[in-house]
């Protein structure tokens, strides 16, 4: 851990901490400006560091990665009053400024330390994305004067899942952290690495929002490849596994570069269960759903049982800088409840199953059989050779082999709670090499079968649940076992599957999810094997979930068409209705997706209601926000005013209006002599007076239209004749 320890805060500092004659400036811009050096001549001694940062800000302060000062300094972030505010990592600062950093040591010690503004990080390079399989990213080089430096992601050129990847660049090593943080300056993800390893970190992105990758290490001449490559389900470049076949042909690759990422997809339904497994302990691997969810029990220790996702994201990457690296990826299907893949036939009872021998190795790297298991089933199985003994149940959410371990040369196995059909596997953990062996089975105690209780269903949980999604349903009864058949029925619908997710001990309580998504509202029964309940679930009609708000599209003002854009729900509507309304009031007629702006509602606030309709589900309404309604264009001349009769001194001449768009309701006119406002002219005629005579005479016609700004055009200047 880079970072100085993280106490309380609070305390006040000593008063001389704060004596400005003491305080050296530092940047809060550490990343791109460079470390901060110090020295403390003697224990008890204080530096004293004056920060420019704000009230407010978010403030980060590390030290060189994995520094032995991490155990002799002590590090204080306080106001201007002297309260404690936090130490290494600040998450708001509060109190007066200006704000200090006071750097005390149990001994006399030389110091280096970045400080850091994290919700104001500027002056970082882009660092640009690459897809999987490439080495596209950029080297971070550190040196005795810096150890930190950043990299900005912008906001329109990410995906929603990234792999950040740091690592050893060439022969150097060192010890490194990366972090990246949001616009806000919180950290959402980041990885350590130490030595020759190499770092990874799986980030989430919002869409539209910038993102800064902090790289801190240490104070050495030493490199480092950073790199960030799309991981999304839309956007991996990932390839198709070489078998799914339990027990068929591992994909087999190299990795050649320290930001190399390999990334292989998976495909299937829900309750479909696979089998993940990577044969090398000189790689790392993870696994992501359809959600982007990380699936958190796989790891390099045991196989993962993957289930509950329709697509898997499997990533591989180098475990150290030393390349290239091979690897193995076993990725099988090992079916659903209630249907077992083909190459694992049934085994009514292990006690009485022959043993099995051969290899493991080639086109054949794993044995499968089909055990059927009962509430609290044992059993052993007795391996000469080196092959691990697995065993998988069908329910439940994903995770690692269900029981096993060995003492002695024999595996013991066992399931508690499950009922059904098991899979044991035999196969090889960490090898490529053939692998001989045999296998014989007793079970602990006796026998591994017992008769099946009769099926009862007396009670369904919850009564009702809404069609806005799955729901898990828990039923009460006698008999329950893993392979029951799960349904909801209706008379005139299609029978609904419920996925078995658990059964108690007892077989009296059975958990399974069910997905009522837009399904038909009403009352349903519910069957489990041969019982049933007619009444046992009521699905009410859900509303639709906003996504988008609507808004209006266009010039609000008077005269213009306006459109409502944007609404979005999800599930998608199958069809939108609208209601227009001026001051929160409906306007009668106004319900298409366009709006034609009357005069009477200028100064009024306007707003859109869009209803969303789908079958089955509530309609869902969502209402702009409203905007006032401005004057409309002016009228404007499309053909200009002009002076009629005869323009001499004692005669009267008129103004012909000409032509306006849009088209005007009233004129107002003003005659002007020599440019000079004629007060009074203000009609469609005007007498010309003898003292006129010999200047030059015009007119501005101002047209009116109720609910516009006012036009103005000006007719052609005369010159009044004697």
């Amino acid at each position: 851990m880079i970072l100085v320890g993280f106490w309380a805060a609070g305390s006040a500092a000593s008063a001389e901490s704060f004596d400005p004659a003491n305080c050296v400036a530092v940047s809060d811009q550490g990343l791109t400006a460079g470390a901060h050096r110090g020295t403390i001549p003697a224990a008890g001694v204080t530096d004293c560091l004056v920060l420019p940062t704000p009230a407010g800000a978010r403030l980060d302060i590390w030290l060189p990665a994995y520094s032995t000062l991490d155990d002799v300094l002590d590090v204080d972030v306080v106001d201007a009053d002297g309260t404690v505010l936090c130490h290494d990592w600040c998450d708001r600062l509060t109190g007066p400024t200006p704000y200090r950093i006071l750097v005390s040591a149990s001994k006399a010690s030389d110091y280096q330390l970045t400080v850091q503004r994290t919700d104001q990080i500027a002056g970082c390079a882009e660092l640009p994305q690459g897809a999987i399989g490439t080495t596209v990213g950029a080297t971070a080089t550190f040196s005795a004067a810096r150890f930190g430096t950043c990299y900005a992601i912008p906001p329109d050129r990410h995906a929603t899942s990234e792999i950040i990847t740091a690592a050893p660049a060439g022969r150097s090593a060192s010890s490194v952290w990366t972090a990246v943080y949001d616009s806000t300056g919180e950290g959402i993800c980041g990885g350590y690495l130490e030595s020759f390893d190499v770092a990874v970190a799986h980030c989430r992105l919002a869409a539209g929002q910038a993102y800064t990758v902090a790289v801190v290490g240490r104070p050495l001449d030493t490199s480092f490849r950073i790199s960030r490559k799309d991981s999304s389900a839309a956007g991996a470049d990932c390839r198709t596994p070489a078998s799914t076949v339990v027990g068929g042909a591992p994909s087999a690759d190299d990795v050649t570069a320290v930001d190399d990422v390999h990334c292989y997809r998976l495909t299937g339904g829900e309750s479909d269960s696979f089998w993940t497994s990577v044969r090398d302990g000189t790689v790392e691997y993870a696994v992501f759903d359809a959600a982007g969810q990380q699936v958190a029990d796989c790891s390099l220790m045991h196989p993962c049982r993957l289930t509950g996702s329709t697509e898997y994201r499997v990533f591989v990457w180098p475990a150290s800088s030393t390349l290239p690296k091979s690897y193995l990826l076993d990725t099988w299907k090992l079916g659903r409840p209630g249907q077992t893949p083909a190459e694992c036939p049934t085994v009514a009872d292990p006690a009485r199953q022959a043993p099995i021998t051969g290899t493991l190795g080639g086109t054949s790297n794993a044995v499968c059989r089909t055990v059927p298991v009962d509430g609290g089933t044992k059993f052993q199985v007795r391996v000469t050779g080196t092959p691990y003994v697995y065993l998988f149940n069908h329910t439940g959410p994903s995770s690692q082999t269900a029981g096993y371990c060995r003492q002695d040369g024999v595996w013991s196995c066992a399931l508690t709670g499950v009922r059904g059909d098991a899979l044991l596997v035999i196969s090889p953990r960490r090898t490529s090499a053939d692998v001989p062996f045999r296998a014989e089975f007793d079970c602990d105690p006796a026998p591994c079968g017992t008769t099946p209780s009769p099926v009862t269903l007396t009670a369904v949980a919850p009564a009702s649940a809404p069609n806005s999604g799955p729901v898990t349903l828990t039923l009460t009864g006698t008999g329950f076992t893993a392979g029951d058949t799960v349904r909801l029925t209706r008379t005139g619908s299609a029978a609904i599957p419920a996925t078995v997710t658990g059964v108690s001990d007892d077989g009296t309580r059975l958990t399974a999810q069910a997905n009522l998504t837009s399904v038909a509202s009403g009352v349903w029964g519910v069957t489990a094997g041969s019982a049933g309940l007619a009444n046992g679930l009521t699905v009410t009609a859900a509303p639709l979930k906003l996504v988008k708000a609507p808004a209006i599209s266009g010039t609000v003002r008077v005269g213009a068409t306006v459109r409502a854009v944007g609404a979005a729900w999800s599930p998608a509507a199958g069809a939108l209705a609208y209601r227009w309304r001026a001051d929160g009031v409906a306007i009668r007629g106004a319900t298409g997706s366009t709006y034609a702006i009357p005069a009477a509602l200028r100064g009024k606030r306007l707003s859109v209601t869009v209803t969303a309709k789908l079958a089955n589900r509530a309609d869902t309404a969502a209402a702009s926000a409203a905007v006032a309604v401005g004057y409309g264009a002016a009228p404007a001349a499309t053909k200009k005013p002009k002076i009629t009769g005869t323009v001499k001194a004692g005669r009267t001449v008129k103004v012909s209006v000409g032509a306006w768009s849009p088209r005007a309701d009233t004129y107002r006119y003003e005659w002007r002599l020599n440019g000079k406002v004629i007060k009074g002219a203000t009609a469609a005629s005007l007498k010309l007076k003898k003292s006129w005579a010999g200047k030059k005479l015009t007119v501005v016609v101002i047209a009116k239209r109720a609910g516009h700004y006012d036009g103005r055009a000006v007719a052609a200047a005369v010159k009044i004749k004697r």
